[in-house]
């Protein structure tokens, strides 16, 4: 699964219905981020499209605080996101800290 590029994975592949737990993202606040990204992904049409932070925001059921975006760009510096001209995309880095979760494609 290490190798597998994010576009391999569908956003829906990613088993959602419980948190993500104990990923190599090795911290709480990246798991329930990441969890929020998929989620926004597969709302997106299913793709890992390029996403803002006014998305991100508009997309969670919570009032997202200033310490998500924090996250969001520790994720970016990272690796598990690249980020450019103010949105970010899901690299395959992503994906493999998230391998535990991910489906079998149909």
């Amino acid at each position: 699964m290490n190798n597998v590029p994010a576009s391999a994975v569908k956003p829906s592949q990613i088993d959602v219905s419980r948190e993500f737990f104990g990923t190599s993202l090795r911290n709480r606040e990246k798991e329930v981020v990441a969890r929020n990204i998929v989620v926004l992904a597969e709302r997106k049409g299913d793709k890992w499209q390029p996403f803002t932070l006014a998305e991100y925001d508009d997309d969670c059921a919570h009032d997202v605080t200033k310490s998500e975006h924090a996250v969001i760009e520790r994720m970016a510096t990272d690796g598990y996101l690249s980020c450019g001209a103010g949105t970010y995309t899901v690299q395959d880095k992503f994906i493999a800290a998230l391998e535990e979760y991910v489906r079998p494609s149909q």
